[in-house]
């Protein structure tokens, strides 16, 4: 499996290296203690000898210094490719929210041209129809209306254009304004458009895709917790996966495995709680618990 890995990121690179300097560093100091050694070297006290120790000792504390950069550095690659992901994402998102305002500008205009059609015919029971079709296809666009976060409203809204698009029963719930929301709105809109986009991917393997995202507040032990809930059906989480499925790579839809890495990240930042459950009977669940 290791040898299907990439190593062209920075990131690898540098991994790559770290990995060359504490083999080096391991070989010096095997070295090191053979020379030190009196079975092996009678002789430890002559002039030549203690050179070379020496030397082997300051070579040997140079490549540990090294190892020790480049384990920053490595740390550092990786949080700014994190980030450039979660940014990515983002951008993404709004790309798609600017699609969908102008298809849906194109939507409204269309059915008010077909509302005053029907005016001027005269068709009252026709236009009844017409209306109360139009009202069932737009309400779940308008269910988390009362979100004070507006990184969060956008993002519904395009998932509902998205879900609309691919026959997907999407309904959302929303029990709390959200107007505290710790995290950033890159954070925000990364966590829970992660997590819907992976329930859209398996709800698509069932013949009646569904998804239903429950936003809420509740209070735990004296302390208030945002709840955010994703439950699709579809496609299973086998329970052997457990927590590998948080893993930075890991997936089972052939992705880049960035998604629930990413969510997982964000939520243990904030200190918060990620759960998940996954059966034939009730879908996958996923439940994030997130400290006011």
């Amino acid at each position: 499996m290791r040898e299907l890995i990439s190593f062209k990121s920075k990131s690898n690179l540098k991994l790559n290296y770290l990995i060359d300097g504490i083999l080096i560093q391991s070989f010096l100091q095997i070295l090191l203690i053979a020379f030190t050694h009196k079975g092996l070297f009678p002789d430890l006290n002559s002039p030549y000898y203690q050179g070379i120790v020496g030397i082997a000792i300051i070579v040997n504390l140079f490549v540990f210094i090294l190892v020790l950069l480049n384990i920053k550095r490595l740390k550092t690659a990786a949080i700014q490719e994190t980030m450039i992901a979660q940014q990515k994402k983002y951008l993404d998102n709004l790309g798609k929210l600017v699609e969908t305002i102008q298809q849906q500008k194109h939507d409204f205009i269309n059915h008010l041209q077909v509302i005053a059609g029907l005016t001027e015919l005269n068709d009252v029971e026709e236009l009844r129809k017409y209306v109360k079709e139009i009202t069932a296809e737009v309400k779940p666009q308008f269910q988390f209306i009362s979100l004070k976060r507006l990184e969060l409203k956008s993002l519904l809204f395009v998932k509902a254009g998205i879900a609309k698009d691919k026959n997907i029963d999407f309904n959302i719930q929303v029990s709390d304004d959200f107007e505290d929301f710790p995290l950033c709105k890159i954070e925000g809109v990364n966590l829970l458009g992660n997590l819907i986009n992976n329930a859209f991917t398996a709800a698509l393997k069932d013949s009646k895709p569904k998804v239903f995202v429950h936003l809420d507040k509740e209070e735990k032990d004296g302390k208030n917790f945002y709840i955010i809930k994703v439950q699709n059906n579809g496609t299973t989480i086998p329970q052997n996966l457990g927590d590998k499925i948080f893993a930075k790579g890991y997936s089972t839809n052939n992705t880049d495995g960035l998604g629930l890495y990413i969510v997982k990240s964000i939520v243990d930042k904030y200190n918060g709680e990620i759960s998940y459950t996954s059966s034939e009977e009730n879908g996958t669940v996923f439940t994030i618990r997130i400290p006011t």
